[in-house]
């Protein structure tokens, strides 16, 4: 009797499409820290009343086949892979600059589609799934670890298990890391104390269903997009306190710096903030808990809520963009 597969080598491929829904080549690869796609159908009850025997129903019917879920990876400033799913999740960039480049990623009016392959671990199998789109995605960190990334999306199909590809991997890169982070910038004040820093853009997407077909279409904007920070921070001052009474609005960035010219930067604009509370359970240090909301500048093609920058030795062209 065989052992059951591991997880061990899952891996996750993308591929940016030209007609939503369609499969295209997985031109980018990166290591999964996790890979929770899947394709699911609803099977409803019959609501027909005479249609049960002893109090169990006795018909069901195709409802919808869905296909999406959440995949997680590990920031790196210089693998085109992250750029890519930054891009995927806001739609716009701009690169400029050499031999550092400069990609300034904001929010579009549409964003992409892609194909992604998931590895399913050590099985020698995949997945790949069409028409996915980031409805959901979530940068965050805590003191001591590496940037993580999730994405939650939601995508047209799959057409089942099949033979895995061949994923190439990048040998040399650099990953995010904590103590990379400079201080956090907000209202005229820095910020030293931050012990956990998380955000959160979402797209607010759904996946319309049609008359003629179990598949749902290209997902589309279903209402107001937004982006919010979480913080975490050893409490010693009161300017969330005050901004949150006040209603301040200012920009609050991070900016983390590798090596080489390696930096990532993270700006939500306008920020207000939400939340700033200080619960008090011990004797322990207090700890202030924080939500800021990012808005739009009244003036189109000006700071759209939230801007991610990366810096590092890679053109425009080694992207999706």
């Amino acid at each position: 009797m065989s052992l059951p597969f591991t997880g061990q080598g899952a891996g996750l491929g993308w591929g940016v499409e030209t007609t939503p829904g369609t499969a295209v080549a997985r031109s980018n690869w990166m290591r999964a820290v996790e890979a929770n796609l899947a394709r699911s159908v609803e099977r409803p009850m019959s609501p027909v009343l005479a249609s049960v025997s002893a109090g169990f129903d006795q018909e069901v019917h195709d409802q919808a086949d869905n296909a999406g879920g959440d995949l997680a990876i590990l920031g790196t400033y210089d693998a085109p892979a992250f750029g890519n799913l930054l891009w995927a999740a806001l739609g716009s960039a701009v690169s400029s600059g050499g031999p550092t480049f400069n990609h300034n990623i904001t929010p579009g009016d549409t964003i992409p589609s892609y194909t992604i392959e998931q590895l399913l671990g050590n099985s020698g199998r995949g997945e790949v799934f069409t028409g996915m789109k980031v409805d959901t995605l979530v940068l965050s960190q805590s003191a001591g670890d590496y940037l993580r990334v999730k994405a939650t999306y939601v995508g047209i199909t799959n057409g089942g298990e099949v033979a895995a590809g061949t994923p190439t991997y990048l040998s040399t890169f650099e990953r995010v890391i904590h103590h990379q982070a400079g201080l956090l910038a907000w209202n005229s004040q820095n910020f030293a104390r931050v012990t956990s820093w998380e955000l959160t853009i979402s797209n607010a997407l759904a996946g319309p269903q049609y008359l003629g077909s179990l598949l749902a279409d290209e997902a589309y904007f279903s209402g107001r997009r937004t982006a919010q920070l979480k913080l975490g921070l050893h409490w010693d001052q009161a300017h969330f306190t005050g901004g949150l009474y006040q209603g301040t609005k200012s920009d609050a960035s991070l900016a983390w710096t590798g090596t080489g010219g390696n930096s990532l930067t993270a700006t939500l604009h306008n920020a207000f903030v939400s939340e700033a509370s200080k619960p008090i359970s011990s004797v322990d240090v207090i700890t202030q808990n924080v939500t800021l909301k990012g808005l739009a500048d009244y003036s189109p093609g000006t700071d759209k809520g939230v801007l991610i920058a990366l810096s590092n030795t890679l053109g425009g062209a080694s992207y999706d963009w």
